[in-house]
């Protein structure tokens, strides 16, 4: 673990320490998300549970992206960053969240907490196949105890 200092100092070890805090910031507040909808499920649907969050990360976000809005070159986005953009409306952010919300609505929250492993393991093959980043014996080591889990606690569920 990278000494305190290497938080404000440009140290090697600070930028993938200050990387895996935000990282891990974000599997609580995942995690916080997972539970929360679990215990709405009875009461709000996936459509109008995905409508919430998109409009309450809106609202957040909006001062932000005023600032951000007055430095960015809007002349240099063309029409592959928009369909990304698009892309990522559509299927990573509305359409992740109503499949998630349903199938968390259906399963235990510690069931659908295990799958969440799936997250890390295809960003592991898709940048290895993609980004033709290295593949490791850990990686690898690493997803199949991902996958172990998963099939332990869905063994567990079907008894």
């Amino acid at each position: 673990m990278p000494h305190i200092s290497a938080l404000w100092f440009n140290a090697p070890n600070a930028t993938s320490f200050i990387g895996m805090l935000l990282v891990l910031s974000a599997v609580f507040g995942e995690a916080a998300l997972t539970v929360l909808r679990k215990m709405l499920s009875s009461h709000v649907s996936s459509l109008l549970g995905t409508m919430y969050i998109t409009l309450f990360s809106f609202f957040m976000f909006l001062a932000c992206s005023f600032v951000e809005a007055q430095q960015f070159n809007f002349k240099h986005v063309g029409v592959g960053e928009m369909g990304l953009v698009l892309y990522y409306g559509i299927f990573v952010t509305a359409l992740g969240y109503v499949l998630w919300f349903r199938g968390v609505s259906r399963v235990p929250a510690s069931t659908a907490a295990v799958y969440t492993g799936c997250i890390p393991v295809s960003t592991l093959l898709l940048s290895y196949i993609i980004l033709r980043e290295s593949f490791s014996f850990a990686h690898l080591a690493g997803a199949g105890f991902v996958f172990l889990g998963i099939m332990l606690m869905s063994r567990g569920e079907r008894r």
